[in-house]
């Protein structure tokens, strides 16, 4: 448990290559904001963050940390080269810009990092084009700090991977293209003018969280917002030029809402029509329909405070 506080703690210092993928826009999982609050709860309260966390930590979390050595012996039973465990690298120059490689990949006498993932059998995830963008970013960031703290010397890493077990029993691994910037340059290591960008734009990003000015909020960031401000200073200001085309936009879209919600209601009422009291109903061109009783249990709503965002005359 001690080691897994220290990892938690070590993580939170700065910009992992788990965080990459939010920094630049192209995570599934978080947004530039929700790193972001994120970021600054560890600043804030790590004490509380670390307890937050573990006791947050749920049985994938366990399995996830236990398969890992069981994809990375497959993943050499598949493609011949060698892995061996890594560990946290800090970037020499730039303390915030840091991250935890699973494995250091041999082939002969070239070097490779490797990312293991371990996902569940709902997983929508993509592999048909090769690893997800969002998990290339994470590996070539995690090569740049290797060759940064050290390794860019007879053997720097001039390539990537990734190995992932999808549902327990569907095993998938590739390597990253050409087009990712991996092996253009084998004197400088995979990647390098994505390193260098995604360097800056840690850089930039860890300099928002210390001086508590946080990005741009985004299409997913409506639930951040609302814990970021939770309630009202009964407070009137004024809003920039730009709320007039925000207003303008937010009124078009509203009707648009009202329009298609009347329509879908309208479909609908015809569909049940049609269906009556029949539990299944199937469209002559192929398809199903379910209409089926379902029990809802009763439950008390426990009393909360929010904000609504209204528009006055």
């Amino acid at each position: 448990m001690d080691d897994r506080r220290t990892f938690l703690v070590e993580r939170a210092r700065g910009i992992g290559g788990s965080d990459i993928p939010a920094v630049l826009g192209i995570s599934p999982w978080s947004t530039p904001l929700q790193l972001f609050h994120e970021k600054r709860k560890w600043m804030e309260d790590p004490d509380g963050m670390v307890e937050e966390n573990l006791a947050d930590e749920k049985e994938w979390h366990y399995w996830g940390h236990k398969m890992e050595p069981l994809i990375a012996e497959r993943y050499e039973e598949e493609t011949g080269r060698r892995c061996m465990p890594c560990q946290s690298l800090v970037n020499p120059d730039h303390s915030e810009i840091r991250c935890n490689i699973d494995y250091l990949v041999y082939e002969d006498e070239v070097v490779g990092v490797m990312d293991t993932k371990n996902r569940g059998g709902f997983s929508k995830e993509s592999w048909d084009e090769g690893p997800p963008d969002y998990l290339r970013a994470q590996v070539l960031y995690n090569a740049g700090v290797l060759n940064s703290y050290g390794a860019r010397g007879e053997h720097p890493a001039t390539f990537g991977s990734c190995a992932v077990l999808m549902g327990g029993n569907r095993f998938l691994w590739g390597d990253l293209k050409e087009e990712d910037g991996s092996l253009t340059d084998p004197t400088q290591g995979v990647g390098l003018q994505f390193v260098e960008a995604a360097f800056e734009a840690a850089r930039n990003f860890w300099s928002r969280v210390k001086h508590n000015d946080p990005p741009p909020a985004g299409p997913g960031d409506l639930k951040t917002l609302k814990l970021l401000y939770p309630d009202d200073d009964h407070n009137t200001i004024d809003l920039p030029d730009e709320a007039y085309g925000l207003d303008q936009r937010m009124s078009e879209v509203s009707m648009l809402l009202l329009r298609y919600r009347k329509e879908k209601e309208e479909v609908e009422a015809k569909l049940r029509e049609m269906m009556g009291s029949a539990t299944f109903g199937r469209i002559p061109q192929g398809g199903t329909y379910s209409l089926k009783t379902q029990k809802r249990k009763a439950f008390t709503v426990e009393a909360t405070t929010y904000r609504t965002l209204r528009r006055m005359k």
